[in-house]
């Protein structure tokens, strides 16, 4: 299922650096886009704010679990973001996502792919958990030509063909942040991107019953440890990595 634009879903959320940003917000029980309707700001635009100091000038961004292009938007306009690849695996917020980019004229900075990050390439399955909160939505590898399969990639993969380098992974994947991390290894190597972590609670709803977000924290932590990264810290449910040099 796709959207279709409708007049009355458009929220004017006023003028960032120029840009004249406007979104759809269809769902409007749904978490994050209440927190956008109530605020009349781009979701946790405050805490992204607090986080610019960390974030390099004019960075080239990969965010994985876009949404509905919040964070993209954030980034192309306030952080000044020479390119954004939005990645986001759901059909139907996937294609909210290539509106809000076109409603607020990024498509010159703002490159959407429909996809699963994983470790490597395949196929998954999705589920949301929670009707009101789809941006939780969670997914696994699944075989070929299971229902409702979308493909999976790595960013290794995605990035393969880039010439220009990377310089922020910001990645909100429900506790799988570890596996977009594993099959990053050649872009992590080579560009030493900052990266940003959505963090989540860990009494979070899980559809495997044998994973927990805690072993998924504990998986990233250590794999980003063996690349030289440390925290610089815990942002409200962010958690920035650096390469030890940068610390």
């Amino acid at each position: 299922m796709k959207y279709e634009l409708k007049e009355e879903d458009i929220l004017e959320l006023g003028s960032y650096r120029g840009r004249n940003i406007r979104m759809v917000l269809p769902d409007k029980e749904d978490y994050i886009s209440k927190c956008i309707i109530d605020s009349s700001s781009l979701y946790q635009e405050s805490l992204l704010n607090s986080m610019l100091k960390t974030i390099p000038v004019n960075p080239n961004v990969i965010d994985i679990g876009a949404y509905t292009g919040s964070s993209a938007i954030w980034f192309s306009t306030i952080a000044g973001a020479r390119h954004v690849m939005a990645i986001e695996p759901d059909e139907y917020i996937y294609s909210i996502l290539e509106t809000n980019v076109k409603l607020s004229g990024l498509k010159d900075t703002v490159s959407t792919v429909h996809a699963a990050i994983g470790a490597n390439s395949g196929t998954a399955r999705l589920k949301a958990v929670s009707s009101t909160n789809l941006g939780a939505a969670q997914y696994r590898a699944c075989e070929p030509g299971a229902p409702d399969e979308i493909a999976m990639i790595s960013i290794d993969s995605l990035a393969a063909d880039c010439k220009d380098r990377v310089d922020v992974l910001h990645i909100s994947m429900e506790g799988n942040e570890y596996l977009a991390i594993q099959g990053a290894k050649n872009i992590i190597s080579r560009d030493k991107p900052v990266v940003i972590i959505t963090l989540w609670s860990p009494e979070t709803i899980c559809i495997d019953p044998e994973y927990d977000c805690l072993s998924g924290y504990t998986k990233l932590t250590e794999q980003l440890l063996k690349f030289g990264y440390v925290s610089k810290g815990r942002y409200v449910d962010k958690e920035i990595f650096m390469p030890g040099g940068n610390a």
